[in-house]
């Protein structure tokens, strides 16, 4: 892949964008359904797995699937060059697989639930032991995956370049350096972390508190797309002050009757003042 086709396929490609898209509406749900958890831990209530499982079974699917996504953002900047299928088709047809797989795990989920009385509502405690087990696991490997496809990239774009390409090489590998250190940070390690749990041999209650802490990488992640976004994007940035000025505008055009108001006659007595004087 050349620094040219990449920067193609940033700047003119809309599938990264319906990708993107995709995924920040699952962070979304992601993020509503943490607010279950914070509920059970503001009111003392310790849930079933049965009962937690009941309600956070669409967080089961929208997280499993936000990592299949992540990974077909990877593959898809990849092997973009290769794709036979229109733009819509085909993210329909990437979001399809990533769902059958999702939902597969949600299901089985839904099938292993117990009555066990768990400490905190959220995917590690609140799938079956088994099927946690090979949730996190599964997600390990799709999450080393997509490490090992931006090295790739990034590999590609070093070694392909040309020299007179040279200072666009280095802003592409920085672009795709930040994306993986992001990524490594948020959502690898906060499923690096819950399979920690396992290994560092802590008692089931102390697997529980480990492993329900590693939410805080995990909201890193659920938020990244807002961040990076008005981080490393130009238009989103004016897009979002745009909108910052909607509201602002909104906010005084409310108030401008009065404000208009009180003005007009404050100038209706200065000029009724000027004329008396003179």
């Amino acid at each position: 892949m050349s620094t040219h086709s990449f920067t193609q396929y940033v700047y003119y490609s809309t599938t990264l964008g319906y990708l993107l898209a995709v995924n920040a509406f699952v962070h979304t749900i992601c993020l509503l359904f943490e607010l279950v958890n914070a509920t059970f831990l503001i009111t003392h209530h310790q849930p079933t797995r049965r009962y937690c499982y009941s309600i956070i079974a669409p967080y089961i699917f929208a997280v499993t699937l936000q990592a299949i996504i992540i990974l077909m953002k990877a593959v898809d900047l990849l092997f973009f060059r290769y794709r036979i299928l229109p733009t819509r088709e085909y993210v329909v047809v990437l979001v399809l697989i990533g769902s059958i797989f999702a939902g597969a795990l949600a299901l089985w989920g839904w099938i292993a639930r117990d009555n066990e009385i768990i400490a905190f509502c959220n995917p590690p405690l609140g799938l079956a032991p088994q099927v946690s087990r090979f949730w996190s696991m599964a997600n390990v490997v799709v999450n080393s995956a997509v490490v090992a496809v931006y090295v790739v990239i990034i590999a590609l774009v070093h070694f392909n370049g040309n020299t007179s390409a040279y200072r666009e090489n280095r802003k592409v590998i920085r672009r795709l350096k930040a994306i993986v250190i992001i990524f490594v940070c948020s959502w690898y390690m906060a499923i690096l972390g819950v399979n920690l749990g396992y290994v560092l041999g802590f008692s089931p209650e102390g697997v529980a508190i480990w492993q329900s802490n590693m939410v805080f990488f995990a909201l890193v992640c659920y938020t990244q797309a807002f961040y990076v976004c008005i981080w490393r994007s130009p238009e989103y940035r004016t897009a979002f002050m745009e909108q910052l000025h909607m509201m602002v505008y909104w906010k005084q055009k409310r108030r401008a009757p009065t404000i208009g108001f009180v003005t007009l006659s404050k100038s209706r007595r200065l000029t009724t003042t000027m004329t008396s004087a003179k």
